[in-house]
């Protein structure tokens, strides 16, 4: 970031469509913030299998799987999974037999997102899941989190102009615990804008050095 403590922009030119990504200087010190806006509208895409089908999917009793979950994208679609507990996230176990079976390919979405939902604290504990697209677990998923800015926004009780915060949590159980803040803008017909920031942390460093 410049001496001056002004952002630098970098454009990240993705399929879904370009994804700008302002990255600011910490003046204490410490590592730089980057805060990045969203390719497309984050929108509900698809409806949810039944609740039998995700707790297959997670290896989970149905009475873990809550109400609400639906695909939604904003620019690649998830399958958002509303858990009653955190212990039911601690002990979701993606089934690998059963994702082919119930999301094949063509599918609305592939890779599944569990999470339980604090309201009263605006915050989510999450992980992710593509078992069907070859993932295993992935410690922090941008993409999913800027997705889940429409489930979010439609648990509102009333769409008030402003913007509303929350924190996602997620990578914890495979002991890389990550941290994303997710700014949603609304207006009195949804979503207007998200943001999502967060830091980066060094966890190793290389030279490629040419044989030729």
């Amino acid at each position: 970031p410049a001496g001056d403590g002004s952002p630098v922009r970098v454009v990240i030119e993705e399929a879904a469509g370009p994804v700008p990504v302002d990255i600011l200087a910490d003046g204490a010190g410490g590592l730089p913030r980057a805060v990045m806006g969203a390719p497309r509208r984050p929108e509900p895409v698809a409806d949810a299998p039944a609740r039998a089908d995700l707790a297959a999917l997670l290896s989970l009793p149905e009475r873990a799987i809550a109400d609400g979950a639906l695909v939604a994208s904003a620019g690649m679609p998830f399958l958002f999974v509303p858990l009653a507990q955190d212990a039911d996230l601690d002990r979701c176990r993606p089934d690998a037999a059963a994702a082919a079976r119930l999301l094949p390919e063509g599918a609305p979405s592939r890779l599944i997102y569990p999470m339980v939902v604090d309201r009263a604290a605006r915050r989510v504990r999450a992980r992710m899941f593509g078992a069907a697209a070859g993932i295993g677990e992935d410690p922090a998923t941008g993409s999913a989190a800027m997705a889940l800015a429409a489930w979010l926004a439609g648990i509102e009780p009333v769409l008030v102009p402003g913007t509303v915060a929350w924190t996602i949590l997620q990578g914890e159980a495979m002991g890389r615990p990550s941290r994303l803040d997710l700014e949603i803008d609304l207006d009195h017909t949804g979503i207007s804008a998200v943001r999502l920031s967060g830091r980066a942390v060094m966890m190793s460093a290389g030279r490629l050095i040419s044989g030729i």
